[in-house]
């Protein structure tokens, strides 16, 4: 050896040795851990006995990482007074008690809660500090074999030879836990910990007992990825959610699903026997009553007192009177099978209630059962009777249960009824029964929905219109209902319009059409021909969804989509995606052929689907690799009619992926752009007209200001040269005009600036203007074209404008835009009069003025002027809103040197505040009078009418019962400008108790009270002058209460009320309702939290307000214990 490292340098520092076998083997003779390796190596294993290693039997591949559960789980039943311990916490305590001889240690727990692999840990390096030493782990499986040499006499032997070891014993009983803890108690070598299934509270003497429980879900998915990382996520997390916590359930699971797997079920007789027998005998009589307990998610273990109690429903289905069953529940408590919150009870894991509650329908006729909660009349155990059917999907009897109850003789039936009553309970029956049969409750929607009108349909008869598209989009999961959910999704959605006329559940039906996340199993060719029956159908609806069904096809990145994946215990996932790159071509294939058929179809959707390939094509192109398809569908198109969508999707796409792009493909895409370039006056007029101006531009040149400047002009000189050529040839069809004056013709601007530069004489081309624009669609005309064209002749001949703007005032086509015409040709000459004259003759609607507010267009028009102006506006139909609007920005449009406003303007201001509705929820609307009344209200002037919108507001409120919340900044600059004239109004003389009640309630108080902007000195004076009455009033409504760093107090309003006021009794009365919170969280919290405010009263010196704080602080205690009470009864609940 000294040979071997001669050459080295400095060889003399190396220490050599030889160890030959004897010294070897006296090595490993010290650690029995290390004996039992070796011979484990060498083929001679003692029987029954291993050293340190995978005891939990975890496969070779898993990841052998310890999940730590971030929650306590672990108690210490020597030291019950710590509560639960977290599993850290556990080791570190485990590992002290063996780290010394003599140390004794009972872990307990039911099967699959982890115990084994935290034997392992408790020497794993890695976790904690100060690890066991492996080398002294000898560990024995007693339930699964007999070790030899038997376990008391290993401990004897060890014992003699003085070697030190930790016993490990796994499935160890308890006699045999005591017969070898008092061996090892007494030896000066020896530690044992064994683990068993005892649930028993009996302490062995000497013995540290552990409970362990079972693992959060976050630990369970944890193991489920290690283990079994090909099922999708939300799989996992539902087989997590239903095991309860324990991982023997949850890997049991995990290894059989398959799409016809219930991950509720135990599905293993085995598995069954070891959670709810245990190490007990065979008890029928217990079986019985754990299977009619099981028929029900949670049931009310307490209450026993009346005949019509859960458990006497329950008794009599287990054929058991309710005190034998209350037994039965006892003892399935102590196995740890039942758990408990409050008064609820509930079997645990779900897959052993599941297992149990099939048991109980096989074992009884199914339907005499549901029937007897039907008839029980107790809607609660009803709904946690079906909640128990929803996890029995693959149990023939539940199914019969499901069919039945939507028969056409049951109760389920009568979707009509049920859509329209907000509180119907058949509502939650429903959802329940479709994870248990979807089938029937789609055969259920689809006659209801056939049947039905839209406006029944809808969410304003349709009380469940949104949460039964969602139960569809599950339904719509499996593949054989597939086309039918989405026919019947096509009704809902289509009448769930908004007021405003928007699809709000589209999305739904989009996300089903999805290359991923769809929430559908339905595959490709499924996909398409549901896709096919709604684009060609007669029906418009299914075609206008269609079209958002085919744009979900054809998106190929992005998604984010809304799938719930709870449904039953269905192994539901985010649903069908391509296995390969041939799968995913096809799918887009698929899409564009059935785009391209619409696409050359005689169908008013034909221009709708060729934008809707071009809105694709990049992403086509790009990600997809479409190129020959593309490229030929584009050529095609363009050659039966120009294509402008199809040019400026090859420019963005060239635009914003020529950097990365294949040069090939690169130079193909660029002759295509050159094909579609458009070239005769009719493409270019498709192009740069009819297309938004933001897509037109040369995205090449926006990356700077500058260059989106120059792009923007080019295109809008294209349009200028367009409308030259239109005055100078004459020769557009009349479907170009037609064009030109709707509301598609976004550049039509343009074309009427450069139709005035290039027309021989202004007169002639105003007037064919207007002949033209006259025989266009009144419902759908678009005056932008003649706007643009009197912008531009004015400034070349205004004397010619001028009159056709006085002209145009009074005409019977024009009048109704010309405000819009005026304003295009500017605020000169005669405008103000034409304004004014336009809009006391009524042609035009007061959204036709929406010009005015916008740009200083008032800044130049005579105050006397603009108010008859706007007053006239505010006179017809509708014309509040938009007249209060103009003047709000003409207010805030003012230079910085403007000191004081006309009175014209003022008064006019006060008379928009005097007429304008105030029970309009408007916030926009409350924002324009709000800004008016900080210009026109100051002042002795404003007092009036501060003192009229005051009381305006308090007879809505009051009278009408409105909710005046959207008034608040309006309520607010009141009382900045005119505190005690609205004090005054509200609370000076009023003995109506509805104003005050509706004031200290809504929560308002606690938030944004109106009062805090208030000076509490202006306050306290305005009480003064009458104190009986004012000081309890103001107590009713300024905010009481505040937060200093956290910690409630009384406001500083308050504290002055309760020092200054003569009767302080009188105030702490007024104050006692708003003791009771309308905030969110725990209401007993803040309820001690205020009561503690009231303490210090109970011996105030003047016994009337020591009276006072007395009966609040009783009733506060009362309601702290109701809702104590209460907030038990909603946490501890298991559904």
């Amino acid at each position: 050896m000294r040979d071997a490292i001669a050459d080295l340098p400095s060889p003399d520092d190396l220490h050599t040795d030889f160890y030959d076998r004897t010294r070897m083997a006296d090595w490993v003779n010290e650690y029995p851990g290390e004996v039992l390796w070796v011979r484990q190596q060498l083929g001679q294993t003692l029987a029954g006995w291993r050293p340190y290693g995978n005891w939990s039997h975890a496969p070779d591949d898993a990841n052998s990482v310890y999940i730590i559960d971030e929650t306590a789980r672990l108690r210490d039943q020597t030291h019950p007074q710590d509560g639960m311990i977290s599993i850290i916490d556990g080791i570190t305590r485990l590992r002290s008690r063996l780290a010394a001889p003599g140390g004794i240690v009972r872990l307990t727990g039911l099967s699959g809660t982890g115990k084994t692999r935290l034997l392992e840990a408790l020497f794993d390096p890695n976790i904690g500090e100060q690890p066991l030493d492996p080398s002294l782990a000898i560990y024995a499986d007693i339930g699964h074999e007999s070790p030899e040499p038997r376990p008391s006499q290993l401990a004897t032997q060890l014992t003699a030879e003085g070697r030190r070891a930790i016993l490990l014993m796994d499935n160890c009983p308890s006699a045999t836990h005591d017969a070898i803890a008092q061996q090892c108690q007494s030896s000066p070598v020896l530690s044992l910990i064994t683990v068993d299934l005892d649930i028993q509270d009996d302490i062995t003497e000497g013995t540290d007992v552990f409970r362990l429980l079972n693992a959060s879900e976050s630990v369970i998915k944890g193991l489920l990825d290690q283990r079994y990382p090909a099922l999708p996520e939300p799989v996992r997390w539902r087989i997590a959610v239903f095991s309860g916590g324990n991982a023997r359930v949850a890997l049991l699971i995990a290894h059989s699903v398959s799409p016809d797997t219930n991950l509720a079920d135990l599905g293993n007789e085995g598995m069954f026997r070891r959670l709810f027998h245990q190490r007990n005998q065979a008890d029928a009589g217990l079986l019985q009553a754990a299977e009619a307990l099981a028929l029900v998610y949670s049931f009310d273990g307490e209450t026993l007192d009346s005949d019509q109690t859960e458990i006497t429903l329950l008794a009599g289905l287990a054929g058991l009177d309710s005190r034998t069953l209350y037994r039965s529940v006892a003892e399935l408590k102590r196995r740890d099978i039942i758990q408990c919150r409050g008064r609820w009870r509930a079997i645990l894991p779900q897959p052993l209630a599941n297992w149990l509650a099939k048991r109980a329908l096989e074992n009884q006729p199914a339907l005499g059962i549901a029937d007897r909660f039907w008839s029980y009349g107790n809607p609660r155990l009803l709904r946690s009777f079906a909640h128990r059917l929803s996890y029995l999907h693959d149990s023939p009897e539940a199914r019969r249960i499901a069919e039945a109850w939507l028969s056409a003789t049951g109760p389920l039936v009568r979707l009509r009824e049920i859509a329209s009553s907000s509180i119907d309970p058949r509502h939650d029956l429903i959802e329940y029964m479709a994870a248990v049969n979807p089938t029937a409750v789609l055969s259920a929607f689809d006659q209801f929905t056939m049947n039905a009108s839209l406006d029944e349909l809808g969410p304003q008869s349709c009380w469940h219109c949104k949460p039964w598209v969602f139960l569809l989009r599950k339904i719509a999961w499996f593949p054989e209902l597939f086309q039918t959910a989405v026919r019947v999704l096509v009704r809902f959605v289509w009448a769930g319009r908004d007021t405003h006329g928007a699809l709000t559940n589209a999305n739904q039906l989009e996300e089903l059409f999805w290359l991923r996340l769809s929430g559908t199993k339905a595959d490709a060719s499924q996909r398409l021909a549901a896709l096919e029956e709604l684009l060609f159908s007669a029906d418009e609806p299914a075609q206008e969804l269609g079209m958002i069904a085919l744009r979900g096809m054809l998106r190929s990145g992005y998604f984010s989509g809304s799938v719930d994946c709870g449904f039953g215990g269905y192994p539901i996932d985010e649903g069908w995606q391509p296995a390969d790159a041939t799968e995913r071509r096809d799918w887009y294939l698929g899409a564009l052929a059935i785009a391209k058929r619409l696409a050359f179809a005689d169908s008013p959707r034909r221009a709708e689907a060729r934008k809707a390939i071009a809105d694709h094509f990049r992403d086509l192109w790009c990600f997809e690799a479409l190129f020959d398809e593309l490229e030929a569908l584009a050529q095609e198109i363009n050659a039966q009619d120009y294509w402008p969508e199809g040019w400026l999707a090859v420019r963005h796409t060239i635009a914003l992926d020529a950097d990365r792009m294949d040069a090939t493909l690169l130079d193909r895409l660029r002759k295509l752009e050159e094909r579609l370039v458009p070239t005769d006056r009719w493409a270019r007029f498709r192009a740069y007209v009819m297309q938004p101006l933001h897509k037109i531009l040369d995205t090449e040149h926006g990356d700077d200001a500058d260059g989106y400047a120059q792009a923007s002009e080019a295109a809008v000189e294209e349009a200028r040269q367009l409308g030259r050529e239109i005055a100078e040839t004459q020769d557009f069809p009349a479907s170009v005009w037609n064009d030109l004056f709707s509301p598609a013709a976004h550049q039509a601007s343009w074309v009427g600036e450069g139709y005035a530069e290039a027309v021989a004489a202004i007169s002639e081309g105003w007037a064919s203007l207007v002949e033209r624009y006259g025989a266009s669609k009144q419902d759908s005309r678009n005056s932008a074209l003649m706007g643009g064209f009197l912008r531009k002749s004015a400034e070349m001949d205004r004397t010619s404008v001028e009159r056709f703007l006085d002209e145009a005032v009074s005409d019977p086509v024009l009048g109704p835009v010309f405000p819009f015409l005026q304003l295009q040709a500017g605020i000169e000459g005669g405008a103000v009069r034409r304004l004014i004259e336009s809009a006391e003759g009524g042609l035009a609607q007061p959204r036709a003025y929406w010009g005015l507010v916008f740009g200083r267009t008032t800044e130049n028009i005579p105050a006397e002027d603009l108010a008859r102006l706007i007053l006239s506006i505010a006179s017809s139909t509708d014309g509040l809103a938009i007249a209060g609007n103009i003047l709000c920005h003409h207010f805030r449009h003012k230079h910085e040197d403007e000191l004081s406003w006309d009175t014209s303007l003022l008064e006019c201001g006060r008379k928009l505040l005097r007429e304008h509705p105030l029970d309009q929820q408007d916030d926009t609307a409350i924002y324009h009078l709000t800004e008016i009344a900080k210009v026109c209200l100051p002042g002795e002037e404003g007092v009036q009418d501060a003192h009229q919108a005051s009381r305006r507001i308090l007879e809505m409120t009051t009278d009408r019962y409105r909710d005046w919340r959207t008034l608040r900044p309006l309520v607010s600059i009141l009382l900045e400008l005119h505190p005690l004239t609205v004090l005054d109004c509200w609370l000076g003389g009023r003995d109506d108790p509805r104003w005050l009640q509706w004031m200290s309630s809504s929560g308002h108080l606690d938030r944004n009270n109106p009062l805090s902007k208030v000076p509490t000195a202006i306050l306290l004076d305005w009480a003064h002058a009458a104190p009986e009455t004012r000081f309890p009033r103001l107590a009713t409504v300024v905010t009481a209460f505040e937060k200093v760093d956290g910690i409630a107090n009384f406001s500083q309003t308050t504290l002055s009320l309760l020092q200054e006021a003569p009767d302080r009794s009188a105030v702490l009365e007024a104050l006692a309702p708003q003791f009771r919170p309308n905030s969110f969280g725990s209401r007993a919290d803040l309820l001690e939290e205020r009561r503690s405010l009231i303490l210090p009263f109970l011996d105030d010196e003047d016994v009337w307000v020591a009276g006072a704080a007395l009966e609040i602080e009783r009733t506060l205690q009362d309601e702290i214990a109701f809702e104590r009470e209460r907030e038990g009864n909603r946490d501890e609940r298991f559904e």
